[in-house]
């Protein structure tokens, strides 16, 4: 019997040990854990491939979503998204003195280059609501071949530090 060499590590892993090291100087520099998505916009495809199919197989979609979830690390307007599954580098330009915030940015595939996001948010507190769409490509480190292109529309939910606090320990 011929043994199979498989790779058990979660995709990402060397990513979420960087995520716990920006956390761990967070207070540092203006860097600042700014929100948990908890229905990320990066990648779009856990709301378009996993989630249609949470009544034939609700284990496999509920390890996909916890896959998908994407604490965010700000750098004033310079947003990290690191999860398991995907990761993004977002700018985001906030509308005046508004609760609307414009952004757009990469996104990766355990740090491979494999897209676009572009999109908008309404963030009228700790709730972070976004829209937006991603293009990306079946690209990753095993086959860095940008092709088999997608184009999906995502929408975001995140939780996190008020937009704009009432006083400087808020």
């Amino acid at each position: 019997m011929a043994h199979l060499d498989v790779d058990h590590r979660l995709p990402g892993q060397p990513l979420m040990w960087a995520f716990l090291l920006c956390v761990s100087v967070s207070h540092a520099g203006g860097v600042a854990l700014d929100r948990i998505d908890l229905l990320s916009e990066t990648d779009g495809s856990w709301q378009h491939d996993e989630l249609p199919r949470a009544g034939i197989s609700p284990r496999f979609v509920g390890v996909r979503f916890v896959e998908q979830v994407q604490p965010v690390i700000a750098f004033d307007r310079v947003q990290l998204g690191l999860s398991l599954r995907s990761q993004s580098l977002r700018w985001a330009q906030p509308l005046g003195d508004s609760t609307l915030v414009l952004n757009g940015g990469a996104q990766f595939a355990a740090g491979c280059p494999n897209g676009v996001v572009l999109g908008g948010a309404w963030r009228p507190g700790a709730l972070r609501l976004g829209a937006s769409l991603s293009v990306s490509s079946a690209a990753h480190w095993g086959r860095p071949v940008w092709d088999g292109w997608r184009v999906l529309p995502t929408i975001g939910i995140g939780i996190g530090r008020h937009a704009r606090p009432r006083a400087p320990w808020m």
